[in-house]
C-alpha cells in the first residue's frame, strides 16, 4: 500500500504487515502524516470486526436453536444406543424377567 506523503514523496506499507504492526505505527506518527488514509484504516478495520461479531453472533443463535429443537431426538438415539451395546456386551443379562435371554440377544 503507497500513500502520497507529498507531492514528490510517498510511504510503502508492505502488505504482509499485520493489523497489529499497522495498529503500532498509526500511533507512533503516522496518523499525524496521513489522517485520512489511518482514519479509513480503523473504521474499515472497526466495521470489519463488527460484521464478523454479528455473523459469530448470529450463527450461535442458529446452533442453538437447532441443538434445542434436536434435543430430544438426540436423547431417544442416545438412550438406544446405551441399551444396545449394554445388550451387545451383557446379551444373558435379563433386563425383564419375563423376557428370555434368547429374545434379550436377539433385539
Amino acid at each position: 500500500m503507497c500513500v502520497p506523503f507529498s507531492l514528490k514523496t510517498s510511504i510503502c506499507i508492505s502488505e504482509e504487515l499485520g493489523d497489529v504492526a499497522i495498529d503500532v505505527l498509526i500511533r507512533n506518527g503516522l496518523h499525524e502524516r496521513f489522517p485520512q488514509q489511518c482514519d479509513t484504516w480503523s473504521k474499515t478495520c472497526q466495521d470489519l470486526t463488527e460484521s464478523a461479531e454479528h455473523e459469530i453472533r448470529e450463527r450461535h443463535v442458529q446452533l442453538s436453536e437447532q441443538l434445542r429443537s434436536d434435543e430430544e431426538d438426540v436423547k431417544a438415539t442416545l438412550d438406544q444406543v446405551i441399551v444396545n451395546r449394554i445388550i451387545d456386551l451383557y446379551p444373558y443379562v435379563a433386563i425383564n424377567t419375563k423376557r428370555t435371554p434368547e429374545l434379550i440377544s436377539s433385539v
